[in-house]
């Protein structure tokens, strides 16, 4: 009776040891430089949604709805090049009906192109190009530049932030 409710725990343990030969994420320089901008790039944005807005309610709604924009154009959970291919004219309607072909001819869809306006989306894309494909740093350096841009800016705009709260 004592052997009907044991476990086996051998396959969880084959299973284990078949699967450590794989890496789930490389870490290289790249990988680890571009989660390292992005983390300053977010909270900096972050906080200085915080000290703009003074510790107050607004600032908490304002940060959710940043949180989720970023995660919804970003591209980590559902890639953009999926996004429904809905044509501007369809969006907007009758502002485009003048211009409709040679408008139509140059944007790709709507939500591709607010999902490029992010730099999480450049950010997500170099996360999975260092880390799944092993990428070398030249491939992606434009996409790196782009973050660490958009994290300088951040880190200004933080500080213009703690200035404007400490001088009130």
């Amino acid at each position: 009776i004592g052997s009907m409710f044991t476990l086996n725990f051998s396959p969880m343990a084959d299973l284990l040891a078949n699967t450590q030969q794989y890496a789930l994420i490389n870490v290289s320089s790249g990988t680890v430089l571009i989660m390292l901008l992005s983390a300053i790039l977010f909270t900096a944005i972050g906080l200085a949604v915080t000290f703009w807005t003074r510790f107050s309610e607004a600032g908490k709604q304002v940060n959710a709805f940043l949180f989720g924009g970023v995660v919804l154009f970003s591209g980590a959970f559902y890639p953009i090049g999926f996004f429904p291919a809905l044509p501007a004219q369809q969006i907007f309607g009758w502002m485009f009906e003048p211009a409709r072909g040679w408008l139509l001819s140059w944007v790709p869809t709507f939500f591709q192109a607010i999902a490029r306006i992010f730099p999480s989306y450049y950010s997500t894309i170099a996360l999975r190009g260092f880390g799944v494909r092993n990428l070398a740093f030249g491939v992606l350096q434009d996409y790196v530049i782009i973050v660490a841009v958009s994290a300088v800016i951040s880190l200004a705009i933080l500080y213009y932030s703690i200035v404007r709260l400490r001088n009130e």
